[in-house]
């Protein structure tokens, strides 16, 4: 059986550059969530979904803040059949179309 971590992400940024400027990605984002949870991450185009689950996954590191899986740092952690893979769905909430992401 495998185990499923508890994460816990506490203010996490992350920052492209541009040519011209700065953009955040991510500003301050915390979240605790328990093992065995279901999670699903909604917004809007844009609105950081998937920069959050690339730095859950390791694929992209945070410029500031932190991800614990199990109170250790994802760079620590080893993530083989912890993180799974996720799909971007349209679904309708209150009538209104909007792009859900599940994990």
């Amino acid at each position: 059986m495998v185990t499923v971590p508890h994460i816990l992400i506490e203010k996490l940024t992350l920052q492209y550059r541009t040519k011209s400027n700065t953009v955040a990605a991510l500003d301050a984002v915390s979240m605790d969530i328990p093992p065995r949870s279901f999670v699903s991450i909604v917004g809007p185009s844009g609105c950081g979904k998937t920069t959050l689950l690339k730095v859950l996954s390791g694929v992209l590191r945070a410029t500031r803040g932190r991800v614990l899986l199990d109170g250790r740092s994802i760079e620590e952690a080893n993530l083989s059949g912890k993180i799974g893979q996720y799909s971007s769905v349209p679904c309708s909430c209150r009538g209104a179309r909007r792009s859900a992401t599940f994990c």
